[in-house]
Formats: C-alpha cells, sequence, structure tokens
C-alpha cells in the first residue's frame, strides 16, 4: 500500500512539473510573438527613418523648403512610429502569465521597458527630428537587460524553436555595410527591431 502511495505521489508530482514545463513554454512563445511584433513595428520605423535620410541626402542642394519638408516627414514617422510601437507594447503587455513563472514576467517587464524606451525616444523625435541624431542610451541599455532576463527564462528543453527565436531577437539585422555613424545610429541600431 505505501509503494503505490508513493508511485502515485510521484506520477502526480511528474505530471505536475511537466504540466508546468509545458505552460512555461506556452507562455514564452505567446511573449515573443508579441515582442517580434513590437520589434517588426520598430524595424519599421527604423526603415522608414533611413528611407527620408536617404531621400534628403540624394538632394543636391536642398533648399529651405526641403529642409522643412524633411523635418515633417521625420516628425511624422516619429509620431506614428511611437504609437504604432506603444500598440504593440500593449500586446506584450497583455500576454497572460502564471503568476509564479517570475523569469518570464521578468523578461516581459524588462521587454515593456525597452519599448516604453522608444516611444519615449520617438515622442521627443515627433516634437524635435534632431532627437533621431543623438545616441539613444536607454533604448540600447535596456534591450541588453532584456536580454539577458529572457536568455534566463527560456525552459529547458524548450519547445516551440524557442531558443532560436529568442536568439533571433539579438542578432543585428543591420546591412553588413551600413556605416558604424549615422542618423541610425543614435536609434541604437541594434535593428533586432
Amino acid at each position: 500500500m505505501a509503494g503505490l502511495a508513493a508511485f502515485l505521489l510521484t506520477l502526480v508530482a511528474g505530471g505536475a512539473l511537466a504540466g508546468d514545463w509545458v505552460a512555461r513554454n506556452v507562455q514564452l512563445r505567446d511573449l515573443v510573438v508579441a515582442i517580434e511584433g513590437s520589434e517588426s513595428a520598430m524595424g519599421t520605423v527604423q526603415d522608414q527613418i533611413s528611407a527620408a535620410f536617404d531621400a534628403y541626402a540624394a538632394k543636391k542642394n536642398p533648399s529651405d523648403a526641403d529642409k522643412d519638408a524633411f523635418d515633417a516627414t521625420l516628425s511624422n514617422i516619429a509620431a506614428n512610429g511611437a504609437s504604432s510601437i506603444a500598440l504593440a507594447g500593449d500586446k506584450v503587455a497583455a500576454v497572460k502569465l502564471l503568476p509564479w513563472d517570475v523569469a518570464i514576467w521578468n523578461s516581459r517587464q524588462a521587454y515593456l521597458n525597452h519599448n516604453l524606451a522608444w516611444q519615449e525616444y520617438l515622442s521627443a523625435a515627433a516634437l524635435d527630428p534632431i532627437e533621431l541624431t543623438k545616441d539613444q542610451a536607454a533604448i540600447n541599455d535596456t534591450f541588453l537587460v532584456f536580454e539577458k532576463t529572457i536568455t534566463a527564462a527560456v525552459p529547458d528543453p524548450a519547445l516551440f524553436d524557442l531558443k532560436k527565436r529568442v536568439a533571433h531577437l539579438f542578432i543585428e539585422q543591420a546591412p553588413a555595410d551600413a556605416p558604424a555613424q549615422g542618423p541610425m545610429q543614435a536609434a541604437g541600431l541594434h535593428l533586432a527591431a
């Protein structure tokens, strides 16, 4: 009788551990999907800003009107980008997490801090496009914290290709011939965004 009780207890405990492992994988998958959406929004903004800078740089002798139009374009891109990134951040915040999965909660909060840094950067740039040329330490710093927290949160073993998907978030997506300096360097050019 004691052997049967021990067997049942082991079976229940094993089932609980397996259930928790599956739940952590599902939660992290859902979080990564939302984060990928947010990073895509950031990448879209970076692409739009780069295109605007390229178009302006292509002008041989830009006039004051060209400069004003360029500033207006950058302001619009930044304002729209701040809104789209805020919406993507809302989706990250809405991912359902179990209260005891602290590592995943910490990852989500670290990412929300990064998303907020982007919103603040773009909101400032919407008011004054010169912000696009300034170093953005908050974006870079929050991204590094996020990298540490989410890497630590990946279950072992991981389902849903999570190790690869998480690693991909941190692969720099900038073109190989991109200059080390320039307008996008100020945006952190982490371009996993």
